[in-house]
């Protein structure tokens, strides 16, 4: 999803977009950790002299998350951009919604209503969203005003979402109710994104109480089609 929406930078000489590998927040396989980090570490051997940009992930400050498999190996993957002796960006997402044939929380949501398969919720979980197409236009104006190099970065809406709320409007979406059983676990962590906010406004970029709906209506609407 990321390296379809960064396409455009494959022609660019000075700039290194890596959108590749696992991205299963529930991978606990080894070697797909290995595979990718030798990967980003041929990548950035081949590619001296130009500026990396790595996505990771905003739940290294999930208490619930931070000493997952996936978040330390996000983390070891971000000291390899650090310590590669070039220019970088990381930006650390949220959950990103997009079209994808890949997991995700809103993939899995859809096919289990519409499919009427009983799941389980969470309900004192929470969860940020954000379009891929937004992560985009952030992304994108940072690196092309040449802002903020050589930092680490948050981007995420404003908004933590609780999973019964987005089950709710999915439902409204797809028409169909969904079967779930609901849990007594979970929780909400705040994501901090004061340095990538005041660039919002000039990509037009709006994070207000409707987020949510047109966020589910663009994708999840389209897919059921």
């Amino acid at each position: 999803m990321l390296a379809k929406a960064f396409a455009s930078y494959k022609d660019q000489e000075n700039i290194l977009i890596f959108a590749q590998g696992v991205s299963n927040s529930q991978e606990k396989d080894e070697d797909n950790f290995k595979r990718e980090s030798n990967i980003l570490q041929t990548v950035l051997n081949d590619n001296k002299g130009k500026t990396v940009v790595y996505f990771g992930t905003c739940s290294v400050d999930d208490p619930e998350s931070k000493n997952t498999p996936y978040v330390v190996h996000k983390l070891n993957m971000e000291r390899l951009v650090q310590n590669s002796g070039q220019n970088y960006y990381i930006f650390r997402l949220p959950q990103v919604v997009g079209k994808t044939t890949s997991p995700t929380l809103i993939n899995f949501i859809a096919t289990q209503i519409k499919t009427g398969k009983t799941f389980d919720i969470w309900k004192k979980s929470g969860r940020n969203l954000i379009d891929v197409d937004d992560v985009y236009k952030i992304v994108d104006y940072i690196i092309s005003k040449n802002l903020e190099k050589n930092t680490i970065l948050n981007i995420a809406s404003m908004h933590t979402y609780e999973i019964l709320e987005i089950v709710k409007n999915i439902e409204n979406i797809l028409n169909i109710k969904a079967i779930y059983n609901t849990i007594d676990k979970g929780g909400y962590y705040k994501i901090n994104t004061c340095i990538v906010d005041k660039y919002l406004s000039a990509v037009g970029v709006e994070f207000d109480s409707n987020y949510l709906i047109k966020l589910l209506m663009k994708y999840v609407k389209d897919d059921n089609k």
